[in-house]
């Protein structure tokens, strides 16, 4: 008896995220049923959602591939918008409040990556305790209030255009190319998949663990913070409550996008792609005339899809492979 071995570069090509179906299918059936859903205005709101969240996404992606998670991501872009809002209704610096709201970012990933990988805290308990600390932070830093009015010129972030298209959509398809380069070709990036794959042969190999589960949740925090500064841009004001599902979207965007919460897997391209039906879900719920507070739901029963859609689309892969190589032998 034979036994036929798929090549690991066959195993690649077959591997396909439910994003990519899914986003067809919604395309398909926005495009029949729904009026305008492939409208220029429409497509271009679906676009800056995504545009918006997708630093955080990354940084979960990031995370995701170490075979960690972060839940506190939603009161870190909170905390992030309020204090750079404070800063600048107080101050009008600008460039004060984005380096204050990313170095907030920053410090906020390097505690939870800190306790995570030294006191082997679990990131559940770990980033869920820390939820409650940013988003009790953010409550406090303005009593509770919304801190609205911000300078028209914090807006350029989200209003400028280049021959009328928005430079933020053209500057997260830079950010999505440019962290999908080097999460391939960068070696420090490449050695976050060796550790998520299997972290005690990673140590033994003599790879820093430890300090790549902290860079990831800096980075994710950062990423995060960024999510919280893009969003005050556009609204010209910063919430303390507005970003309490961003972790669940992120976290769907991630899996649907090929991630898995076993590390070692996903890329920034399915991630994004990932985003993208996570908001033209929010935006579908919108356009239906449903109530937005079934937008949460909506998101659930995709990230149930992705988990449950994960082993067999593995399965069907895993049988392509095989009938594929049988037929190269």
């Amino acid at each position: 008896m034979s036994t036929t071995i798929a090549s690991p570069s066959l195993r690649r090509r077959l591997s396909v995220p439910l994003a990519g179906p899914i986003l067809i299918v919604y395309l398909i059936l926005g495009g029949m049923f729904v009026p305008h859903f492939l409208g220029t205005t429409n497509i271009t709101s679906i676009l800056f959602s995504v545009a918006a969240l997708l630093p955080a996404v990354l940084g979960m992606q990031l995370l995701l591939v170490l075979g960690r998670f972060d839940l506190s991501i939603g009161g870190t872009a909170s905390l992030s918008g309020m204090l750079a809002g404070l800063i600048l209704m107080r101050y009008g610096s600008v460039s004060l409040a984005i380096c204050l709201g990313l170095m907030v970012g920053a410090t906020v990933g390097g505690i939870a990556g800190y306790v995570i990988s030294h006191f082997r805290v679990d990131p559940l308990i770990a980033t869920l305790a820390l939820l409650g600390v940013v988003r009790s932070l953010a409550l406090v830093a303005n009593d509770g209030r919304i801190v609205a009015g911000l300078p028209d010129r914090f807006g350029w972030i989200a209003d400028a255009r280049v021959a009328t298209i928005p430079v933020l959509i053209v500057l997260s398809i830079f950010l999505v190319v440019g962290a999908a380069a080097a999460t391939r070709h960068l070696v420090i990036f490449r050695r976050f998949y060796a550790a998520g794959n299997n972290p005690a042969a990673a140590a033994h190999a003599g790879l820093n663990v430890p300090g790549l589960l902290i860079l990831g949740y800096v980075l994710a925090g950062v990423g995060a913070a960024l999510t919280g500064l893009i969003q005050a841009s556009r609204t010209l004001s910063s919430s303390p409550l507005l970003f309490d599902s961003l972790a669940i979207e992120a976290i769907t965007a991630c899996i649907i996008g090929g991630g898995s919460l076993s590390g070692g897997r996903g890329g920034m391209f399915g991630a994004a792609v990932g985003l993208l039906v996570v908001s033209a879900t929010d935006n579908l719920v919108i356009m239906l005339g449903i109530s937005v507070y079934w937008q949460s739901l909506a998101v659930g029963v995709l990230l149930l899809i992705a988990v449950l859609g994960s082993p067999m689309a593995e399965e069907v892969r895993n049988r392509l492979v095989n009938l594929f190589s049988s037929l190269k032998q």
